[in-house]
């Protein structure tokens, strides 16, 4: 028998809150180690200089594996929470929240589908992997392609075509209107920010990466600081120890039903 509407957006309303309020208790437990000094100052590349490292580091980070922990804020709550997080550009995501016995929710995209189980509830949504269904659930507003890419610490930009701007700062419009920029350092050509407007030059998504931690695939940041418009909401996601271009199969990022478990679409939330 198939629940009633109301008794799926329960599911989903308790269910999505998981990723604001069930952590809490654990936020304070995932102790990041220290980061490395900062790139020592040097002679400031040109702009040629800086978007051919920058390119080059867009194709060299590929994957991440690592421990996390989230801050959330809006206007109407706050929390944290913390957990696992798998990345596989550019179509591969699993996010794990975790408490002291299991798992709480557990988070799945590929390029076909985003699966949400929700062990407790015993229940597991499925639909499109759209960046309608993973804003239900990550609250991040971008699609599979550019957030696994903003995750892995890189403005979720083409590379090519033209770029404006001064010294370390590109700038260029984007079809329909609105804009994005991208900050580097001038000496390292590390991403520092990422920044997109909407049309009319409405605030829309920035990203700050900062405190760097040295890895195989040299600096990689080990926190990302989001604000949605202006003061709307916040994420700071912090890694722990993470490891960077490790092998990861496809079957990590789907998820099979369990035995007991109900199925739902994700339509069936509404909204």
């Amino acid at each position: 028998m198939r629940p009633s509407r109301q008794a799926v957006l329960k599911l989903y309303s308790s269910g999505a809150r998981l990723l604001i309020l069930a952590g809490l208790v654990l936020s304070g437990c995932a102790v990041a180690p220290a980061p490395s000094p900062p790139p020592a100052p040097g002679a400031s590349l040109s702009r040629e200089a800086l978007l051919a490292g920058f390119a080059r580091r867009m194709e060299l980070l590929q994957s991440l594996r690592s421990p996390y922990r989230v801050r959330y804020r809006n206007r109407q709550e706050r929390g944290g929470f913390h957990g696992a997080i798998l990345v596989r550009r550019p179509d591969g995501l699993r996010l794990e929240t975790l408490s002291l016995v299991g798992a709480l929710l557990v988070l799945t995209a590929d390029g076909d589908e985003v699966m949400a189980f929700l062990p407790r509830e015993k229940v597991i949504l499925r639909g499109k992997s759209s960046k309608a269904n993973l804003l239900r659930f990550t609250r991040i507003p971008l699609g599979l392609n550019e957030l696994t890419s903003l995750l892995l610490g890189l403005p979720p930009v083409k590379v090519e075509g033209a770029w404006d701007g001064n010294g370390s700062t590109f700038e260029r419009g984007l079809p329909g209107g609105g804009g994005e920029r991208v900050v580097l350092d001038s000496a390292s050509g590390l991403p520092l920010q990422w920044q997109r407007t909407g049309p009319g030059g409405v605030e829309g998504l920035t990203a700050n990466f900062s405190e760097f931690f040295e890895t195989g695939a040299g600096l990689f940041p080990s926190k990302i600081a989001l604000l949605h418009g202006p003061g709307e909401s916040s994420w700071e996601i912090r890694y722990r120890e993470p490891d960077v271009n490790v092998d990861m199969p496809r079957s990590l990022f789907v998820q099979q039903t369990p035995g007991a478990v109900r199925e739902l679409p994700f339509e069936s939330l509404g909204g």
